[in-house]
């Protein structure tokens, strides 16, 4: 799509567009959105020319009508987590508190600047020597894994249950996939019930008070039943093998 608000794309005369009356966009190679960059202004900060990143999330998707947005990338990441931010921001319409109540994220840019330092401090040869994965995961925050993992499970849930027009077959590869990560992730220890940094250290812990004896058991999912669910929804496939491998 075009980012100026003059001249002319094709027969499309850019200035009678209404930028802010779309409810979906959809950001193929979103990454090339990766720099909040700011436009050209005057010295008492007035605006002459806004930048390509200002004019899609002013003139488009928060001006006008509730826009939904789709990023489509293969490299959301190039530099550093600030590109990923930057690009979450078009979701959240700019908004650093949006998953505060739903999922107890306060702030996007807090969680993924400590994500970052954590990283780049693994990273360094000269500091970090012997470095390994499982203790980069250990430091990350939880709320980084909540961000990247749950919000996506979530979503994924969320269509499940409001797409009618799916195939068995589709719906239950979709069901595996999501059962898998959840293992996979549990496995790491760093599912949303567990946070990879002490309560005293992490902002994003709820802190819940419980009398002595008031704990409920089995309010947790176990691994064998999980390991059940997975057997159950094999079972379910059988019938679509065909199908499913044309699918993959």
């Amino acid at each position: 799509m075009p980012y100026g608000d003059r001249g002319r794309s094709g027969d499309i005369d850019l200035a009678t567009i209404n930028w802010g009356n779309y409810d979906l966009v959809v950001i193929d190679e979103s990454h090339n959105f990766r720099n909040n960059t700011k436009g050209r202004r005057e010295e008492d900060g007035n605006i002459i020319r806004k930048s390509r990143y200002e004019r899609l999330m002013d003139d488009i998707i928060k001006e006008g009508i509730k826009t939904k947005v789709l990023l489509i990338s293969a490299t959301p990441v190039n530099i550093n987590l600030r590109d990923l931010r930057n690009q979450i921001y078009f979701i959240t319409e700019d908004k650093d508190d949006t998953f505060k109540q739903s999922m107890g994220i306060h702030s996007l840019k807090e969680t993924i600047s400590v994500a970052q330092r954590e990283f780049t401090h693994w990273a360094d040869h000269k500091k970090n020597p012997e470095r390994n994965v499982k203790d980069l995961l250990e430091k990350l925050p939880s709320s980084f894994f909540k961000l990247l993992v749950d919000a996506t499970l979530k979503k994924v849930a969320t269509v499940l249950s409001e797409e009618k027009g799916l195939s068995p077959a589709i719906r239950s590869v979709v069901e595996l996939l999501v059962l898998l990560i959840t293992l996979l992730v549990s496995r790491l220890n760093l599912d949303s019930r567990n946070s990879s940094k002490p309560p005293s250290s992490d902002p994003n812990r709820k802190k819940v008070s419980r009398a002595k004896g008031d704990k409920k058991a089995g309010g947790q999912t176990r691994p064998h039943e999980n390991g059940e669910r997975l057997g159950v929804i094999l079972k379910e496939l059988e019938p679509f093998k065909k199908e499913i491998q044309g699918i993959l």
